[in-house]
């Protein structure tokens, strides 16, 4: 293409045969080039130069853009520059919008990564804690079924006594001749609450006085026989009551014993039990009679009903 200073090459100042040539190799790339410009440049009135816009029309042959450029060159040259600089601001602009969609997109794609691992770690909760709902659906048919036995156990002994099935025992006719009930075995004696606990030691003590009424019939014998199963902490709690001069003698066995109740019973047992057994789970560790045992005991002391 000739620049605006130099004078182009007419057809008059070229040889016949350089003409045809060029008319043939001009042929079809002259079409392409001419819709090429119809489709860059701006549109102007009645074809060649727009006189308000100094621009080349829309529609324009091979032939009137050669024209226009032997014609005059310069205005040529401006036209087709404001068409390149138009066109690569919008190139530009183009390409900064989509930059900006890519990083859009990026971050889209990120987000939906995201989403996905989150998706992948609720699933994989989920399914641990159905998991652990079912062995704990398990365990508690089988501490029920467990109850169940226990509680018809219970129930059968219960019947067995109220029976009197040890008749025949050679003891229970000894009492029987007598007229008194047969003998309970002593509860062991109570020092520091410890050990014997002071719990299991009052209930043996209670049953004791209750299955043997008949052989502590008043309130000195009563009183003379726990006694006799206390030492150490517990028989020096008791003794300043026992003596001949107290001030605030025990009345009977019920006093004496509300007084070791007193000073050995744990007034939060039920509520450490309580809180132990809402913690309580079984170990990988755990043996199942252990940990059955465990929790029957701590419901028990805890107060939690049987069907719960």
């Amino acid at each position: 293409m000739a620049r605006p200073n130099e004078t182009p090459l007419g057809p008059e100042n070229r040889t016949e045969s350089q003409n045809e040539n060029d008319q043939e190799q001009r042929a079809e790339p002259a079409c392409r080039f001419s819709r090429r410009l119809t489709a860059l440049l701006s549109q102007t009135k009645n074809g060649g130069f727009n006189e308000d816009t100094n621009e080349l029309a829309e529609s324009i042959s091979y032939e009137e853009f050669t024209a226009h450029w032997q014609t005059d060159p310069v205005r040529c040259w401006e036209a087709i520059i404001r068409i390149y600089t138009d066109l690569d601001a919008k190139a530009t602009l183009c390409r900064d919008e989509a930059t900006l969609l890519n990083e859009q997109l990026i971050e889209i794609q990120n987000e939906v990564d995201t989403l996905k691992d989150q998706k992948e770690q609720i699933t994989i909760e989920r399914d641990q804690t159905l998991d652990q709902l079912h062995a704990v659906n398990v365990v508690r048919e089988e501490i029920q079924t467990r109850l169940e036995e226990i509680t018809r156990e219970r129930n059968e002994f219960a019947l067995q006594v109220a029976r009197g099935s040890s008749a025949g025992n050679t003891g229970s006719q000894a009492s029987a001749a007598s007229g008194k009930s047969a003998k309970i075995p002593d509860p062991p004696l109570l020092s520091d609450g410890k050990d014997p606990r002071f719990e299991d030691w009052l209930l043996a003590i209670k049953q004791k006085l209750q299955a043997n009424a008949d052989h502590y019939p008043n309130p000195m014998m009563r009183i003379t026989y726990i006694t006799s199963r206390t030492e150490g902490n517990a028989r020096k709690h008791i003794t300043p009551r026992l003596r001949e001069n107290a001030v605030n003698p025990y009345q009977d066995a019920t006093d004496l014993l509300k007084h070791l109740e007193n000073v050995f019973a744990d007034p939060n047992r039920e509520r450490v039990a309580k809180q132990k057994y809402n913690t309580l789970y079984m170990k990988p560790s755990t043996k199942w009679n252990d940990f059955i045992s465990e929790f029957l005991y701590l419901a028990a002391e805890a107060g939690v009903p049987e069907d719960s």
